[in-house]
């Protein structure tokens, strides 16, 4: 997300540096900017379109902090899982089930893949 959020300021940037520019060159050259804007603004349209479509909701908040404060405290990412998992699908009873299993349990599959890939990119990011 960090990535994406970037390269959408750097576009953001890009345009902006060709719209100041315009009205400075030929008329030829104008035109090649003119068209480079209208392909950048569609370019940002869509990048920002994927932006929001990964926004996670509260029950994909809820998993991904639980996952994050795990292996913050120092618990082995594949023990983890596994408890996780565990959690999921062997709560012995329904007055137990904890928030993050309930939460979990709420997702689509779509929406599991998507907190799945934030916990992957912020354990990518936090171990460079």
């Amino acid at each position: 997300m960090k990535k994406l959020h970037q390269l959408i300021s750097e576009k953001e940037s890009e345009l902006q540096n060709l719209e100041d520019s315009l009205g400075l060159g030929f008329p030829i050259v104008e035109q090649a900017k003119m068209t480079q804007i209208s392909h950048l603004r569609l370019e940002l349209e869509d990048l920002r379109q994927i932006e929001k479509s990964i926004q996670l909701n509260s029950d994909q908040q809820i998993v991904l902090e639980w996952l994050k404060e795990q292996v913050s405290i120092g618990n082995d990412l594949q023990y983890v899982l596994w408890e996780f998992t565990d959690n999921v699908y062997e709560e012995p009873a329904e007055y137990s089930v904890s928030e993050q299993t309930k939460a979990w349990l709420e997702l689509t599959e779509q929406e599991q893949f998507q907190v799945l890939a934030a916990f992957a990119e912020w354990g990518n990011k936090s171990n460079e």
